[in-house]
């Protein structure tokens, strides 16, 4: 087991560190995508996901992604709100909200390759 940090939003250099340090594609392989997620655009994500879909090999993706705040209870949406805004005031970027069908349509998507 290794743990690679490294710009994922940086794709192919990702996969050729990967390579680089010994990963088969062919390998068995998990890769956790904790905390990331929301941070890099929808373009970046499904190039991510499309890429490592497209190794040969069984491959895991593990991730967390924020759900818009339609579908956060009444009750705790407008901590949620809140909680959300001051993030990417700090960061100075929008943080990438997804429904859970946006998810499963993607992995839907990605069995098919």
């Amino acid at each position: 087991m290794k743990l690679i940090t490294h710009d994922a939003t940086d794709i192919d250099s990702l996969l050729d560190e990967l390579k680089r340090l010994g990963h088969h594609s062919s390998s068995p392989t998990i890769f956790l995508l904790e905390g990331f997620v929301y941070y890099i655009s929808r373009d970046k994500f499904s190039t991510l996901l499309e890429k490592l879909a497209a190794a040969d090999g069984k491959k895991v993706v593990i991730l967390d992604y924020v759900l818009p705040f339609e579908t956060i209870h009444e009750s705790n949406r407008e901590k949620s709100r809140l909680m959300l805004r001051s993030l990417e005031q700090g960061l100075g970027w929008p943080i990438m909200v997804y429904h859970k069908f946006d998810i499963t349509g993607l992995i839907q998507f990605l069995k098919a390759i």
